[in-house]
């Protein structure tokens, strides 16, 4: 049976790719700060959860010990965010961001293959944004850590390719989670944000695909395409439709 590790397995998008995965027939084991009965009790005897802190990486030895000798596919879901016009953000939230979501993922790699647990055949999934192509007013140091890792996997896949082991870059807009949820100052429109099973299906695909990158959803391509060659527009937009009613909350 392969063998699928997930960060940030406990709920939202890691949640979601651990049953897709299962579904695909992987023994999937879980890495989360958060335990989650309930959901290993759904997901049965092919899936465990790990307790495991990513923004302190204490006791990594014995996390890699504990995972199996050869992975298949390991992807980097975990991620967290800090939503504040910056100059009243706490500090000590963005660092914490910057460990999660850059830190993390970078270390943990390196481990990974050092100790050949990567090998020929096997992929690499990082969980990056769209805000790579669109910008992210007020949750600049989050924008910071995904631009981070999406040169690090860009970087990394050159290396890694004369070696048989694939990286795929994932750039996810919005998506109906509880995280979005939390950081978004605007939840009206949360019925149009991509389901996380929806995405965990087109992040599958494109990995059997072999592709590198993946934009998932028509309206993610169109706001990327804009992001990218209309770079003016997709500001404006993103400041109407974020940062403005960010400012408005913390004003209340």
């Amino acid at each position: 049976m392969k063998t699928c590790v997930i960060t940030g397995a406990s709920s939202g998008i890691g949640a979601a790719l651990a049953k897709e995965y299962l579904r695909q027939g992987f023994k999937v084991i879980g890495i989360d700060k958060n335990p989650n009965d309930a959901l290993c009790d759904e997901l049965g005897k092919d899936f465990s959860l790990v307790a495991f802190d990513l923004s302190q990486l204490t006791g990594l030895a014995s996390l890699l010990e504990g995972l199996p000798e050869k992975i298949n596919v390991f992807i980097h879901s975990a991620g967290i965010n800090c939503v504040a016009s910056f100059q009243e953000s706490e500090m000590s939230k963005q660092r914490l961001v910057l460990d999660v979501n850059l830190k993390a993922p970078m270390i943990l790699t390196q481990a990974l293959l050092k100790q050949e647990k990567l090998g020929q055949g096997s992929v690499l999934i990082f969980i990056a944004s769209l805000s790579h192509q669109l910008s992210y007013p007020g949750a600049s140091v989050y924008a910071a850590s995904k631009d981070g890792i999406t040169a690090f996997a860009r970087s990394l896949s050159l290396a890694l390719k004369p070696k048989g082991i694939h990286v795929l870059t994932v750039f996810p807009g919005p998506t109906r989670t509880p995280h979005a949820f939390e950081h978004s100052p605007d939840n009206r429109r949360e019925h149009k944000r991509m389901q996380p099973e929806q995405l965990a299906k087109l992040i599958y695909r494109a990995q059997e695909n072999k592709h590198f990158y993946l934009v998932p959803g028509l309206a993610n391509k169109v706001f990327a395409f804009i992001g990218t060659y209309l770079p003016w527009l997709s500001e404006r937009i993103m400041v109407k439709t974020l940062y403005n009613k960010l400012l408005e909350k913390e004003a209340r």
